[in-house]
């Protein structure tokens, strides 16, 4: 899919119009449209390409949405459009994301604010945040992050070990560089002992240049009494398998 493509069609899923002089274009969203022509100018190819795929992957969840649960588009069109900021943009994003993957599994769902998804006729639950470096200061160690998230949800008061908490890592990834899954699996591992979350999964936007494609990916963490509902769900649609990309690529964001 070409760029006009790409921004023809994110135009009609949105109800918005990323053309020069239009409000849109100064939203995260806008930006990244900009982002690619300035890619495009300096004849940088592959990170022009890189945000293309970006946008197409964010057109796939959308267009997966539509066709089955059209009110929810209407839902994520709403907080995408209203997205002034990269923290709201961004979580919403991963929400999209994460709504495509339940549809796609062929999950009925709920989508709510606390938690983000109830699984219909299930007391399965789903809530989502994301993690993201706020400012360019060199880190060490970007895994504290994890522990920051999981204890934020745990105030809202409504985390149990019917509900999992998923996580969008990829800022923080791509400033680890080289990623290393261990240390962030330790991390929701520590994480989790205390707080009263069944699982928490830690998802991560990678390019695998091996099969040119975008994917989701995510490393899983089961509480030690999880409830066996979620431990059931979670082992059907977000099951601990080994998948390795050789060669890949973490954008700086989802």
């Amino acid at each position: 899919m070409s760029l006009g493509a790409t921004v023809t069609e994110l135009n009609r899923l949105l109800g918005t119009k990323f053309v020069p002089g239009h409000p849109a274009n100064a939203s995260p969203l806008g930006r990244s449209f900009q982002g690619i022509l300035i890619h495009h100018n300096k004849g940088n190819s592959r990170h022009r390409d890189f945000e293309l795929f970006k946008l197409q992957f964010l057109i796939q969840h959308l267009q997966r949405i539509e066709k089955a649960r059209p009110e929810l588009l209407r839902r994520y069109k709403r907080k995408l459009r209203k997205a002034g900021s990269t923290d709201s943009y961004f979580g919403a994003r991963f929400e999209v994301n994460i709504a495509s993957s339940l549809i796609t599994k062929g999950l009925e769902v709920e989508a709510g604010e606390r938690p983000d998804f109830a699984i219909t006729d299930s007391p399965v639950a789903v809530e989502c945040t994301s993690v993201r470096l706020r400012t360019a200061k060199a880190k060490t160690t970007l895994t504290y992050k994890i522990g920051a998230a999981v204890r934020q949800k745990e105030k809202l008061g409504y985390a149990s070990r019917y509900t999992a908490l998923f996580i969008d890592i990829t800022n923080i990834a791509h400033n680890s560089r080289p990623f290393d899954t261990e240390p962030f699996r330790a991390a929701a591992t520590t994480a989790i002992g205390p707080c009263p979350f069944g699982a928490v999964l830690l998802f991560t936007y990678l390019m695998n240049n091996d099969l040119n494609r975008l994917e989701s990916n995510y490393i899983r963490v089961d509480h030690p009494e999880i409830a066996p509902e979620l431990g059931d769900f979670l082992d059907r649609h977000f099951a601990i398998t080994v998948h390795l990309v050789h060669d890949l690529s973490i954008p700086y964001e989802g």
